[in-house]
Parts: C-alpha cells; structure tokens; sequence
C-alpha cells in the first residue's frame, strides 16, 4: 500500500466486516491501527512487515486471524528489525476468536505479555521469534502447537492449567524460561524444551517418540 503511511483509523460506525489479504503489507512505518468494533476477520499477510506497529487492541468479534497476519519474521526470514524499537504492550486475544493461522505474529515487536482468553485454533510458529515476549497466560488452551514460541527468549513466564500437549520445539530457544508444568501435562514433543534453562514435570507425563 504506501510505505509512508503512519495511523490507519476504522470509525466505530465502519461496519467492515474483514480486512483483505496483504492490504497493509510491508507498510515499514505504519505505528497505529484501530480496528473497527464489527470486524471478525484478519487476512493473510494482512499487516505482514508492518515492523513500526506497536500495541494493538483486537475487537471483540474478531473470529479469524490468518496465516502471517502481522509476522515481521517467520519461519523462512523476514524483514531487518535490528534498528527499530517501538513501544511494546500486552496482545489480548480475544475468547471470541476461533483461529490464529501460522506465522500469524511470528516476531512482531510489540508484545511483551500475551493473554489468550479462549482457546482457538493456533497454528505452528504463530508467536515465534518474538524478540520482547516475556509473558504467556493462557487458561483454557490445552495443546501448544509446532514451534509456537520458538526462538522468544526473552520469555520468563508461562501459565497455563489445562495443559496436556506440548508439540515439537514449542520453547525452543526460549533461555529464559524457567516454569513448572501443571499436573494436566501429559505429552512433550522433540526439542520443546531444548534451551529452557529450568523446569519441573509431574511424575505422570509421556514423553512422545
């Protein structure tokens, strides 16, 4: 769209209903968005190397967040963020929401405590990379998927009582974790919790071969 482009404003009487594919990609000084109270879904790649963007809030019908939505950097690169600071803040996602695809904010600079209030869908890498993550909360998921938060580590903290699965490589990478499972936990998949500096597991999980 334009590279310039710095605040984008949904009005709250904007009754858009989804934000198309790839419409704000690699708008590199985009800081600002506020959504429209009635919108229900994000597109792919919708907000896709916007690396400017900082603390979003996401209305409460939102249903649908697509594969890279806001990715800066992903499973197979991204962009160069080395030079950029923005002012980071808790992601709220919404109960409302049923998905979040792959990649969805894979190392977006923003968040630096995730709260996820329902138990939607996620897809692999979906919060990977993200360079100021320190805080996860989440009370009603029961599986976290393929490399979820590999590479944040920054990460400290993890609360989750329902657990049961952990996938492959889930806290790869996250050096400063240091958590305890909870009792619920009963499978961990290769490599989740390789450089994970501590953490406790009850005597009754299952270790996936």
């Amino acid at each position: 769209l334009c590279r310039d482009l710095e605040y984008v404003k949904f009005n709250k009487e904007c009754r858009l209903p989804r934000i198309e594919s790839r419409a704000f990609c690699n708008c590199e000084k985009l800081s600002t968005v506020t959504f429209s109270p009635y919108l229900n879904e994000i597109g792919e790649s919708a907000f896709q190397w916007c690396k400017h963007l900082e603390g979003i809030t996401l209305p409460e019908k939102l249903k649908i967040i697509e594969d890279s939505a806001f990715e800066i950097e992903g499973k197979y690169g991204g962009v160069d963020n080395d030079d950029v600071e923005v002012n980071t803040s808790c992601l709220v996602i919404p109960s409302t929401v049923e998905s979040i695809g792959k990649s969805a904010f894979s190392g977006s600079l923003f968040i630096n405590k995730l709260v996820v209030e329902g138990k939607p869908a996620i897809g692999e890498y979906a919060f990977a990379k993200c360079p100021n993550l320190k805080d996860f909360e989440a009370l009603k998921l029961t599986k976290l998927v393929v490399s979820m938060f590999e590479g944040c580590y920054k990460l400290k903290r993890v609360a989750i009582e329902e657990l049961t699965t952990i996938g492959d490589n889930v806290f790869s990478g996250c050096s400063n974790l240091t958590f305890s499972f909870p009792p619920s936990l009963k499978n961990i998949g290769h490599g989740a919790l390789c450089g994970v500096q501590s953490f406790n597991v009850n005597e009754n999980f299952k270790y996936e071969e």
